[in-house]
């Protein structure tokens, strides 16, 4: 890709994104990924469809979350118009997820619960789905609902061709951990956060560290582990600023990172994190993030 961009072949840099499905991105850094529509020619992104729906996605992780919205919402047109399935699942996937990333969880749980069950040439698509179903249910406070959506995943993805078991079972047990947080059993979520990082880390999954080390940190709070907590937050922030991950993710390891410095009585820092936090959450129009920032 690198060759293609320095020699401006820009349609042969279309042809390459065409072809990748969300779980390639694994491996390629947001960094990277903004260099390249940094370099493309605005006319060709805003007429393509994918690259349009990249460019969000890109855009949301490095926290323009609002203009990465108004982009899916214009990939969205240009997919129905192409008829293309796959490509307005994705699109409303993203939207659900933005609901979510903006306070709006049971529009996001609504969104999301409707297409689960499509046929996707992405086979990570109904996985994704399926975790983020059970941590939208747990961050409601409906933890039968979280259990549910855990349940019908582990059964349907108890064998699979395309992704490693182990991978299955960590993404799942990330999303289900929070489920037990918010019942106050918070030994057992700790448990299975360390137990998802230990892993992510083995398998080199960095992405999906960030908000990994969010939730073992706000667990470990209420642990009274406030260095421990420390310590997740800053792995956590370290990672996010190392793949240019800036959305609400960065925001929540700040929010947790004030929590716990508040705890050991760093007083300072913890008010410094806590209004940084709140002004990004402010910025990202995060209803519920801004809340719990207050």
């Amino acid at each position: 890709m690198r060759h293609y961009i320095a020699g401006e072949h820009h349609e042969e840099v279309c042809r390459l994104f065409a072809g990748l499905v969300l779980i390639d991105f694994k491996d390629i850094p947001i960094t990277f990924l903004k260099k390249i529509f940094d370099t493309l020619p605005p006319a060709l992104i805003e007429n393509n469809a994918q690259l349009l729906f990249i460019r969000a996605k890109v855009m949301s992780v490095g926290g323009e979350i609002q203009r990465a919205i108004r982009d899916f919402q214009i990939a969205l047109s240009l997919f129905e118009e192409e008829n293309d399935v796959d490509g307005i699942a994705n699109c409303r996937k993203e939207i659900g997820f933005h609901y979510y990333l903006t306070g709006k969880l049971e529009r996001a749980i609504q969104e999301m619960d409707a297409i689960r069950d499509r046929s996707h040439k992405d086979p990570f698509f109904p996985l994704e789905m399926a975790g983020f179903l059970i941590l939208f249910s747990a961050i409601t406070g409906d933890v039968d609902g979280a259990d549910e959506y855990y349940g019908s995943a582990v059964r349907k993805f108890a064998v699979s061709d395309n992704f490693d078991m182990t991978f299955i079972r960590t993404w799942l047990e990330l999303c289900h951990s929070y489920r037990f947080h918010v019942a106050g059993n918070f030994r057992k979520a700790d448990a299975l956060n360390k137990r998802v990082i230990t892993t992510f880390v083995q398998m080199e999954l960095d992405n999906f560290l960030p908000i990994t080390y969010f939730q073992a940190a706000l667990t470990v709070y209420y642990l009274v582990d406030y260095s421990q907590g420390c310590e997740c937050a800053e792995k956590g922030l370290m990672m996010a600023a190392r793949q240019g991950v800036y959305d609400s993710q960065y925001v929540w390891l700040l929010y947790a990172r004030a929590l716990n410095h508040y705890g050991m009585g760093t007083y300072d820092q913890a008010f410094s994190d806590a209004e940084a936090s709140l002004d990004l959450f402010r910025e990202y129009e995060n209803a519920w993030g801004g809340g719990d920032g207050v």
